[in-house]
């Protein structure tokens, strides 16, 4: 059988588990925007039960209501249709979900007791998460119809069931989870929730972009050079790049799954902060410590921060200048966080960024594409377009060499903290966190990304900080200007030249807030009090 083949028959495997009578008679072709129109189509009472909050959703089943059955189904028709419109997903299993959903009506209606605090409530999870009885293909042809077994469940999975949570859908990836569009030649081309024309972001698309639908209120993806964070920007959610093993990662299906310099770690991605911060709680309060032998014995932490907080601006990273709207975002959060009696200092990498993304490139490919070489030989699958240096025959580098790496990078830590931790406000207090850009742009043509365009998303990865991305603004009329500037470099000039007002107009503009490492607790706090003061 051809790889063709198999794609096809995964993709028709896929669409056969949607119900029939949720199926599009003729898909709609003029669909620019996927979330405007599920709002259009889909009945009230579904669409009223996906626009609460996750929060809002846990006491009406507590308070009976609504049940698990009725939310579930509602976030499920909203899936199926969202992943005809966009193509989001990549296993589809509605029928454990409502399964689940009965089971848990039932067992609350007979004891009155909930199952735990994710009762009935149905959460999303990217490719790679476990599941038994379903592929983590992570992109690959060659891993399509090698379902998990029940040793083989990821832990996060398993502390989020035996919270009470629902699985009814994964999320696709693009190829190897190691490019900022999600394309794989296994599912296809993944679009964006509000405009057709472009990319969801990578490598956690098919997750946010359902999560954008309202597909999903919450879910589950993961971050190497910006997989969580990209997609999130593109569909203007909260999400949060914790530090390296803080959330449980055990279990979860990887591409260069132990290089160890740079690993990767999951988090969730969310319509709302106050479930983002509930979610993360709810894993870490599970002592994933015991489960996981790599996550730190850190217990959850109540934090004071001071009235007036000293906030970095970052306006431009050295690398790319960012489009007129992100730039406009920038300037309107340091306005609203002034007002708000904070002190706002510009900052700039200590550090030249360009000298962070290259190391941390090194790093990723230091087997020289290996891995992805075994695995599409496998099938005889072509690389997807995203990769970059793919064809360049990159060198494999010797273990001395990636130790050198390992070195390079301990060496920029040490470096960047204490540039930081000497850094203060006018009055003397030390910087609480930076913002920057979490992209140049508010997205890009679907299929065109390239990896050297994570420089804004890259210093967290490579720093091992906390980051947290917030919705800021939208593109409006005020952004209806020419991108007016000199370009620092190729990359530059393609990125101005990309700006069109038309084509990114009521694109979601979020911005991205960086604390130190292990300060997933604060930096959370600090992304409500500059939601707040947006909101003044």
């Amino acid at each position: 059988m051809t790889w063709q083949e198999i794609a096809q028959q995964k993709r028709d495997s896929v669409n056969s588990q949607i119900p029939k009578e949720w199926l599009f008679e003729e898909k709609p072709t003029d669909v620019r925007n996927a979330y405007e129109y599920l709002n259009s189509v889909l009945p009230a009472e579904e669409t009223a039960i996906v626009h609460k909050s996750l929060l809002e959703l846990q006491r009406e089943i507590k308070d009976k209501t609504l049940t698990s059955y009725e939310i579930t189904k509602a976030f499920c028709h909203r899936a199926a249709l969202a992943h005809q419109l966009i193509n989001c997903c990549s296993e589809i299993f509605f029928d454990r979900a409502f399964a689940r959903a009965k089971e848990l009506d039932e067992y609350y209606e007979t004891t009155g007791e909930l199952k735990g605090p994710l009762h009935g409530l149905p959460i999303s999870l990217k490719d790679q998460i476990n599941l038994e009885g379903l592929d983590s293909s992570i992109g690959y042809v060659s891993l399509a119809f090698h379902p998990k077994s029940k040793d083989d469940t990821s832990v996060i999975a398993e502390i989020l069931y035996d919270a009470g949570a629902v699985f009814y859908v994964k999320t696709a990836v693009p190829m190897a989870m190691m490019a900022a569009d999600t394309f794989s030649n296994l599912h296809g081309q993944t679009l964006n929730a509000f405009n057709n024309k472009l990319s969801p972001g990578g490598s956690s698309g098919g997750e946010s972009s359902l999560i954008g639908c309202r597909g999903s209120l919450i879910g589950l993806s993961t971050d190497i050079g910006g997989s969580i964070r990209i997609p999130a920007t593109f569909q203007g959610l909260f999400a949060i790049r914790a530090s390296t093993g803080r959330l449980p990662y055990c279990k979860v299906t990887n591409s260069y799954a132990y290089q160890p310099i740079v690993p990767s770690v999951i988090g969730p991605s969310a319509q709302n902060l106050q479930d983002l911060e509930f979610f993360v709680k709810l894993i870490i309060d599970s002592k994933p410590w015991l489960k996981d032998p790599k996550c730190p014995p850190i217990e959850w932490r109540q934090v004071e921060l001071p009235k007036k907080l000293t906030i970095g601006i970052m306006k431009n990273n050295g690398v790319i200048t960012p489009h007129p709207p992100v730039q406009r975002g920038l300037e309107l959060l340091a306005e609203k966080l002034k007002k708000a009696g904070h002190e706002v200092i510009e900052w700039e990498h200590p550090i030249p960024a360009q000298t962070l993304k290259d190391n941390l490139l090194e790093i990723l490919t230091a087997d020289g594409y290996r891995e992805t070489k075994n695995e599409i030989a496998k099938t005889g699958e072509p690389p997807i377009p995203q990769f970059l240096g793919y064809e360049d025959d990159l060198k494999e580098l010797t273990v001395t060499e990636h130790w050198q790496q390992a070195k390079i990078k301990y060496e920029c830590q040490q470096a960047y903290d204490k540039a930081w931790l000497s850094t203060s406000g006018p009055s003397g207090g030390r910087m609480d966190c930076f913002i920057s850009p979490a992209w140049e742009s508010t997205s890009y043509p679907a299929g065109e990304a390239k990896i050297y365009h994570c420089s804004y998303t890259y210093p967290a990865n490579y720093l091992d900080y906390t980051s947290v991305i917030i919705p800021v603004t939208k593109v409006s009329e005020e952004d209806n200007v020419e991108a007016v500037y000199e370009p620092l470099n190729d990359f530059d000039q393609e990125t101005k030249e990309l700006w069109d007002y038309k084509l990114f107009e009521g694109m979601p503009v979020c911005a991205q807030i960086y604390c130190m490492r292990y300060e997933e607790e604060k930096a959370i706090k600090i992304a409500d009090i500059v939601t707040e003061a947006l909101k003044q």
